[in-house]
């Protein structure tokens, strides 16, 4: 830049269970991912650094490749930024790689879409390595019904009946690239799923009920691709998509949900700690 600032991007990876979301929030609201990079950020610059984000996660909601993007005119070699910042960060964050970008690179505003994930855990006993990372469900979940019902999400859509209150978006309107479920069997002490998901039935067959094996140990993966995302967006999809696969509605209830635009017809929203950012893309 004519100033002589570099724009740097960061893609950083959190643990966000003990973080009140990703925004910078006042000093009696508690810690923010923000606010723990801003201030490492201060300590190796010398800067006062306003971060630009791709994305606000909520408090309690994980990243692997959250963005962020900042104006500095520290001469730190683009090879030792995420060593310089992970010296000092706290264990539950991590910059996981850095790249000078153009001067009109924006975190946000250039973002082309998002890829979360959402992880839920079934059987009759909750996976203790997976409680801060999935959500228990202790009952059965018709997979192939969720599948079938998730369809209607994906595409074009008014999504208002998805967004929770307190958003001040112009638009709902919003496109849902991909939506898909994968089931990993899943024994209760394990940390880690088999390297691949279990193999989805033949199109216009319906999986048979769950046995009593799949039921003490599945994790279902939701992975979501749009080019934006309303406020609790994915986690109110989860909450219906769940009350499908038990049972409670069928699937054709998503499209009816969708189409009334109304966050009433819509379940319970799901809880924040099953939900990770997975990636940006530009």
């Amino acid at each position: 830049m004519e100033d002589g600032r570099r724009n740097l991007k960061l893609t950083v990876a959190y643990d966000g269970g003990q973080f009140h979301g990703f925004q910078r929030q006042p000093q009696r609201a508690g810690r923010t991912v923000q606010g723990v990079l801003e201030e490492r950020l201060f300590k190796i610059t010398g800067e006062t650094i306003n971060l630009r984000a791709a994305g606000r996660t909520d408090a309690g909601v994980h990243a692997l490749g959250q963005v962020v993007s900042f104006l500095t005119r520290s001469r730190i070699p683009l090879d030792a930024w995420a060593r310089a910042m992970n010296a000092g960060l706290p264990t539950d964050v991590r910059v996981v790689a850095a790249e000078e970008v153009p001067p009109g690179f924006h975190a946000r505003y250039d973002a082309k879409g998002k890829v979360y994930r959402y992880i839920i855990q079934t059987g009759s006993v909750p996976a203790v390595l997976w409680r801060r990372y999935a959500y228990y469900v202790p009952y059965p979940l018709d997979v192939e019904a969720m599948r079938t019902g998730g369809a209607a999400l994906v595409g074009c859509h008014d999504f208002r009946s998805f967004q929770a209150a307190g958003s001040s978006v112009k638009t709902t309107v919003r496109t849902v690239r991909r939506l898909e479920w994968a089931a990993y069997p899943l024994g209760l002490g394990d940390l880690f799923p088999p390297l691949e998901a279990a193999e989805p039935p033949s199109l216009g067959k319906r999986r048979p009920p769950p046995t009593q094996g799949e039921a003490e140990a599945q994790l279902l993966v939701l992975t979501v691709e749009a080019d934006g995302f309303l406020y609790h967006m994915v986690r109110i999809m989860v909450g219906l998509l769940v009350e499908v696969g038990l049972g409670r509605r069928p699937p054709e209830d998503v499209a009816r949900v969708r189409d009334a635009a109304e966050r009433n017809a819509a379940a319970l929203t799901a809880p924040p700690h099953g939900l990770c950012l997975v990636s940006v893309k530009y």
